[in-house]
């Protein structure tokens, strides 16, 4: 059993009976050899006193030594879900509540690129020891390789000089966060004067395209910083790494796109297409720097609604630059995804994997746009409200706290929109049946029909419908989910209805246009 899925997970926390403040990591590349070698100094303060040490590292990790004081420490290496391990430590001594103290470990493990692609270590990978409990730490990385490679990393660039024949590479976060994030490679950079410091690293033939990447992260910057709060992170980067995966990762410092996706993105037929695509990538990813990677929270899966918060707010940021029906395809396209995939609640899926399938995170993207269409206005200043609290208590809430806290600054039931969305299985399958229309006997146009929800899923708020009028007018109207019929009088005749012409709602009904 994984360790984020056992149910006595506090317990299982309750081994990690210490905080890390910083992460001094050397790392040597040895790109011939595709691994790299580790030491890793890891200063904590202790929760209570103890003489135990553990850590959760990749298992693709070979462990060489522990020590402290400079002394080697008996230790045990024990997996506890397929890819990571367990590492514990005995100390000579039992260390007292609150006293600081440093463990070092070295290990070795697989550069997972060929040769001459972008080396990359990501929080993922899980290439640095790290503890189940959520963790907010400072970090010196320094890297060393036989040649002058460019290195990339968390915070700033503060040295690079010379290591006998080879090359040392210092990176430095002062501000404290989590998720520690590197890439070494064959780099240009170019930087962007905004209010964050922003550079784009990129192989020479991406030059193009390296434009495109900082105009619209630069956008992108400045919509995030609009709509919600200023950029957590003190400084960003976009890294275009070479890898013929299609892959996106992002930490709280960094963002990488693969040249796979770059080169994935030239097979859609227009310019037009191609940037928007881009685009969205670049403001999902950004989304998730400001939002799923800026603060700790309880428990790993409870950030399937950050995940969810982002992707609906790049679809958003795409409405913003390439117009409503851009955003339209983008929803249509992510609600495709949940009805091809989604065969459980969001919750029960989030608590099995800690990346969470597609269909989860576009389901919860959708969640939020209901959230959103029924909150109006409000959904945004809930939002900041939300999370000028978290920043405050450093701590992001968990899925049903957000749900709760968000109706009540808005006056909207959102926890009942919670339970039947995250909890339940359910689906809504909002339909038109037995429409029909009619002149009564005073020649004036009737349109007879029913609305129901013909799934398991409760709505108990009005649906939008839009009614297309002969002569060409149209006019929408809000009418209850009911058995009972809805009867309409219009002017003319009514010529056909569309359920929800504006999407709203992620409705598994197989059309929603009805012809008369």
């Amino acid at each position: 059993m994984s360790w984020f899925k056992l149910k006595r997970y506090s317990v299982f926390c309750s081994k990690f009976a210490y905080s890390i403040h910083h992460y001094d990591l050397e790392v040597t590349l040895d790109p011939r050899r595709q691994s790299y070698a580790v030491t890793a100094a890891i200063t904590m303060k202790m929760g209570k006193p103890t003489n135990r040490l553990c850590f959760l590292l990749s298992a693709e990790c070979a462990l060489h030594s522990v020590s402290y004081l400079g002394l080697p420490l008996v230790h045990k290496v024990k997996q506890v879900s397929p890819g990571v391990n367990l590492i514990t430590a005995i100390m000579p001594r039992k260390a007292d509540r609150d006293e600081k103290l440093t463990a070092v470990l070295t290990y070795s493990g697989p550069i997972p690129v060929p040769e001459g692609d972008t080396a990359e270590l990501s929080p993922d990978m899980r290439w640095y020891p790290f503890s189940s409990r959520p963790q907010q730490y400072t970090c010196t990385l320094k890297v060393i390789t036989p040649e002058a490679t460019r290195i990339v990393g968390p915070g700033t660039h503060s040295r690079q000089e010379p290591a006998d024949i080879r090359v040392l590479t210092q990176w430095t976060a002062d501000t404290p966060f989590q998720g520690i994030h590197m890439l070494a490679g064959d780099f240009l950079k170019t930087s962007r004067d905004t209010a964050t410091p922003l550079d784009i690293y990129y192989p020479r033939k991406y030059m193009n395209q390296a434009k495109t990447v900082a105009d619209y992260s630069q956008k992108l910057l400045e919509f995030f910083g609009q709509k919600l709060w200023p950029a957590p992170a003190p400084a960003t980067a976009v890294v275009m790494a070479e890898n013929p995966a299609q892959v996106a990762r992002s930490s709280f410092y960094l963002t990488s796109i693969s040249t796979g996706i770059l080169d994935m993105l030239q097979e859609y037929e227009t310019r037009q297409e191609r940037n928007m695509r881009l685009f969205l990538l670049l403001a999902r990813e950004t989304g998730r720097r400001w939002l799923k990677y800026c603060l700790p929270v309880a428990h790993p899966s409870y950030k399937w609604y950050l995940d969810g918060l982002a992707e609906y707010l790049s679809w958003l940021a795409v409405e913003e630059e390439f117009g409503p029906a851009a955003k339209t395809r983008v929803l249509q396209e992510a609600r495709e995804m949940v009805i091809a995939g989604a065969n459980r609640s969001i919750v029960s899926a989030a608590a099995s994997k800690l990346q969470f399938p597609p269909w989860l995170v576009a389901k919860a993207a959708w969640l939020m746009r209901m959230a959103h269409s029924l909150a109006g206005d409000s959904f945004l200043a809930g939002l900041l409200e939300i999370y000028a609290q978290a920043f405050r208590e450093n701590k992001a809430p968990d899925p049903q706290e957000f749900f709760a806290l968000l109706g009540n600054i808005t006056n909207t039931d959102m926890l009942q929109l919670y339970r039947e969305w995250a909890l339940s299985s359910g689906k809504l399958q909002v339909e038109i049946k037995e429409a029909r229309t009619f002149l009564d006997d005073k020649n004036r146009w009737q349109t007879l029909f029913n609305l129901v929800n013909d799934g398991k899923l409760d709505w108990p708020h009005p649906v939008e419908l839009k009614l297309a009028l002969a002569g060409g007018d149209s006019r929408i109207v809000r009418l209850p989910l009911q058995q009972e019929p809805h009867l309409l009088e219009s002017p003319v005749k009514v010529e056909a209805i569309t359920v929800d012409p504006e999407y709203k709602l992620l409705n598994w009904a197989a059309k929603n246009t009805y012809t008369m």
